[in-house]
């Protein structure tokens, strides 16, 4: 004998079960992407403030290397420019021959 499902039924066989974990606020990942994007400038700030001091002279030379002297400034004073030093000095020569 055929049984006939119930509504409910057919609606469960016809969705997927959602995730368990609940979806991210869209303000903590743009906060976390913020955060991210921060620390990795200040990482990387005295790398990048070296590079735009070998720009050709003009405009934007000037704009960049004042956007960066700061950032580069700040980056020493803290040691955040100490783990890129240290991974030159120990895999630089090694990934660059």
């Amino acid at each position: 004998m055929k049984t006939i499902a119930s509504p409910e039924e057919t609606r469960a066989l016809q969705k997927p079960e959602r995730f368990a974990t609940p979806a991210i606020p869209l303000r903590r990942a743009w906060g976390a992407l913020f955060v991210f994007y921060a620390v990795a400038l200040m990482l990387n700030a005295a790398s990048l403030h070296r590079n735009n001091q070998h720009m050709p002279y003009g405009p934007v030379r000037t704009f960049w290397v004042s956007v960066t002297e700061p950032l580069a400034n700040a980056s020493s004073a803290l040691g955040l420019d100490r783990p890129r030093q240290f991974l030159y000095r120990t895999l630089g020569a090694a990934l660059n021959p």
